[in-house]
């Protein structure tokens, strides 16, 4: 006879507009299961999420639309109703987050004095711009609207991060 498990429905993140928020929801997805991660997609993120983050990145949104290829009526009309960002383009929100979280776990590693106060998400956005000869002089930008582009640039930082790729 089979037992049926009772499904668990994991804790959702929600991120919380305010000083510090964009740090404190990059370590909440850094620290996310994958099945909360999951969840967060299918239930989408806040349009500020968006904005904020591509502030502190120092990214118009235009360039954010730009590097994520999605189309601008849409996006425009679902920060205007704030409505939850779902489907491509609340992935390339959580996929900027994710990649946010990588950059700021090899600060929060780093020994350097320089590493105190250091402002992860606006050297991530300047990053993402330079051509990196680890992706074929591209840009990491040029990447992110393709999920093996992204892993591209994912597996990059972790080489920063190792400290082979300097």
């Amino acid at each position: 006879m089979a037992t049926t498990e009772t499904a668990r429905t994991p804790k959702a993140l929600v991120y919380h507009p305010g000083k510090g928020a964009i740090r404190s929801f990059t370590a909440d997805v850094a620290r996310a299961s994958p099945l909360t991660l999951v969840e967060l997609e299918r239930q989408g993120v806040s349009p500020r999420l968006f904005t904020d983050l591509r502030s502190e990145m120092g990214l118009s949104s235009a360039r954010m639309i730009e590097i994520f290829k999605f189309p601008r009526s849409t996006l425009a009309s679902k920060i205007k109703s704030k409505a939850p960002l779902k489907g491509r383009e609340g992935q390339a929100t959580i996929k900027m987050v994710k990649l946010l979280a990588q950059a700021q776990r090899i600060v929060d590693n780093s020994t350097s004095d320089q590493a105190e106060g250091f402002d992860t998400a606006h050297w991530l956005g300047q990053w993402l711009e330079v051509p990196q000869p680890a992706l074929n002089g591209l840009r990491p930008s040029d990447l992110l609207d393709t999920e093996t582009g992204t892993q591209m640039v994912h597996q990059v930082l972790g080489a920063i991060e190792s400290s082979v790729y300097l």
